[in-house]
């Protein structure tokens, strides 16, 4: 009886070792038997160019390395890891997935997204997706150095991913991500955060885009290809905060955006120094709410205007509303409102002229020993026809009387000569105190203008002091006659308390 005990133990312990040895050996070699199996489910998912390396089997961990699908490859990743405790596991559940240096590729090629050698596999019925809820229970993906790189008809992009995605439950989503997309030597960085559910067969959610001031530059135009034939060249700070909402009508967006000091290039002219907040509802085709307000340092569309305070709306056809327009210029206001078709081949408007001082008027115009005293007042119609912009029946006119004072030189006496009638006017002009001043332009405004000058007064000098009437045809062009004046510029009150309130709620955002 004792002998037998002493045996059942002997070959109990005998046993015991064996499983040991099987058992370490198993643990040994589970990353082959692992790597095997893993060779094995990629090639009955048939993936194009799948490739991966099992580098380690954890008891609550896997680590994949050298990931590539696609034959390209579309997608790489350095390294996957999978964390599962068995707890987690017994659920059903995935706890975690880390992707660590990857690279995605797309392409956008009229508004259709491919995954280049990957779409024929997506594309059959096993495993084209739908718009339903993962599959896989998993608890949270974490993108570590992730990329993904875009082209297409757009250009070409790069978009910089790093954060966590959250799957709470089934079908929920929630979303933290740093962004950073860079085109050529420009780059932008902004920062998703982001909530959806699946319910009703559809996702609904919402999120916001919050992108702090950043340079942007003309590299990024061709990502708006409906400002191609507007807008041409691009250069100024910019900031923006984009809340978009998802359902099943599809998405919808309002973009706040912040600029300071924005610069364009049209096929009309240059406009610098933009400032102020917009409003802009989306997606396309964009539109804005009534009221929006920009401040403009400069802008030549053919007529050089300076310190200027718009405010318009956008309608979602492209028009754009006109509220009012106010320009600051020698001493004066130019203003202007109506509706105006970016896309049309034609367009006009009419500047109303009030205040504009002759002395600081005559202070701009590049002619020497030139100065007077008094205040014009009147209209300017404009009309634009495809690129060229023209003054057609302009008047301008004295709201009162006045001083002209035009001191003899050089090259005056040259371009009139002796005993000619314009010497004789240049001789009135010296010291010339007029009742009445009006001025007729026409013409185009890159161009020659035609102005038509009434004078009617007297010089105390010339032929004791008797009232004379002439009037002078010239021609110039706008460009020499008017040179800017604007040396120091202050945004308006209204536009730097909307900036300096966009940028306190940056500031105070997590």
């Amino acid at each position: 009886m004792v002998l037998s005990m002493r045996r059942l133990i002997l070959a109990l312990l005998v046993l015991v070792a064996l499983a040991s040895v099987a058992l370490f050996v198993a643990w040994r070699e589970r990353v082959v038997w692992a790597q095997q199996a893993l060779d094995e489910a990629l090639r009955r998912a048939a993936i194009p160019g799948a490739t991966a390396t099992l580098a380690a089997v954890e008891l609550d961990q896997l680590r994949i390395r050298d990931v590539a699908l696609g034959t390209e490859p579309i997608f790489r990743a350095g390294e996957i890891v999978l964390q599962a405790p068995w707890p987690e596991l017994r659920a059903g559940r995935v706890a975690g997935v880390t992707v660590r240096e990857a690279e995605l590729r797309v392409r956008l090629e009229a508004e259709r997204i491919s995954l280049g050698s990957l779409d024929p596999w997506l594309a059959t019925p096993a495993n084209e997706s739908t718009s339903g809820p993962p599959l896989i229970p998993l608890d949270r993906l974490t993108l570590e150095d992730f990329s993904v790189a875009v082209d297409g008809d757009l250009g070409a992009l790069r978009v910089d991913v790093e954060g966590e995605l959250f799957l709470p439950e089934r079908g929920r989503v929630e979303a933290a991500l740093a962004v950073v997309a860079h085109r050529k030597d420009s780059f932008i960085a902004g920062r998703l955060e982001a909530e959806a559910v699946h319910e009703d067969g559809g996702w609904q959610g919402q999120g916001e885009l919050r992108i702090p001031e950043s340079m942007i530059d003309s590299t990024w135009l061709s990502l708006a290809p409906g400002l191609r034939d507007t807008v041409l060249g691009i250069r100024g700070l910019a900031a923006a905060d984009i809340a978009f909402e998802l359902d099943q009508d599809g998405p919808t967006a309002r973009a706040t955006l912040a600029l300071a000091g924005i610069d364009l290039r049209t096929p009309w002219g240059r406009i610098e120094g933009i400032h102020g907040t917009l409003q802009v509802d989306g997606p396309e085709p964009l539109s804005t709410p009534p009221g929006q307000l920009l401040a403009i340092r400069s802008m030549d569309v053919g007529l050089p205007l300076l310190d200027g305070l718009i405010e318009f709306q956008l309608f979602p056809d492209g028009a754009i509303d006109i509220q009012s327009a106010t320009w600051h210029w020698a001493g004066g206001t130019l203003r202007a409102a109506g509706v105006l078709q970016p896309d049309a081949e034609t367009n006009e408007a009419t500047l109303h002229v009030e205040g504009l001082e002759l002395e600081l008027l005559f202070e701009q115009v590049q002619l020497e020993g030139l100065s007077g005293s008094g205040k014009l007042a009147g209209y300017v119609p404009i009309f634009q026809d495809g690129e060229q912009i023209r003054i057609e029946g302009g008047r301008l006119a004295a709201t009162g009387p006045g001083r002209i004072r035009l001191a003899p030189s050089v090259v005056l006496g040259a371009a009139a000569g002796p005993d000619s009638q314009l010497a004789l006017i240049f001789d009135v002009l010296e010291d010339f105190h007029f009742e009445e001043l009006s001025m007729d332009l026409d013409g185009d405004t890159r161009g020659e203008l035609d102005l038509g000058v009434h004078l009617k007064g007297s010089n105390p000098n010339f032929e004791g002091g008797r009232v004379v009437e002439f009037n002078l045809n010239l021609e110039a062009r706008l460009a020499d006659l008017v040179r800017t004046g604007l040396t120091v510029y202050r945004l308006p009150d209204k536009i730097q308390e909307r900036l300096d309130s966009f940028r306190a709620a940056q500031e105070d955002s997590p």
